[in-house]
């Protein structure tokens, strides 16, 4: 068995818009910018994505994760998209990348404070002194 796994961290474009099937499952439309680095030009670009996060079959996750995606107040936010890619073919005939999201995150979080904490313990343990290792 074959599997294909995508992993995105990056920006949110703008926010995300629920939509619905004829059926009645519900969905999240949204991009995510990933910068990378052109050689070229000698700076980073923004490579963007199309994602789509499925409601369950409860129909009730989408009802936890809406707040945090939908509207314009949450265009730049910080994502971490874990999906699988669709690849799909548009009205004239190009191929369309879609990832399907399973999980997201959002965003690393600032651990400077357990960084700090973290530091202080090994200092106190070593009493200032550089550790044997």
């Amino acid at each position: 068995m074959s599997y294909a796994k995508i992993i995105l961290s990056g920006n949110m474009g703008k926010g995300a818009e629920f939509k619905e099937t004829k059926s009645g499952t519900g969905y999240l439309k949204f991009s995510i910018a990933v910068n990378q680095w052109d050689s070229s030009a000698k700076e980073e670009k923004p490579s963007w994505f199309n994602c789509q996060m499925w409601d369950n079959k409860q129909g009730n996750r989408l009802d936890r994760i809406r707040p945090y995606l939908e509207g314009e107040s949450n265009k730049g936010k910080k994502l971490v998209i874990d999906g699988t890619p669709s690849i799909w073919q548009d009205k004239e005939g190009n191929n369309v990348l879609t990832v399907k999201v399973i999980e997201i995150d959002f965003g690393p979080k600032d651990q400077t404070k357990e960084v700090k904490q973290v530091t202080e313990s090994i200092n106190e343990v070593f009493n200032g002194e550089e550790p044997p290792f």
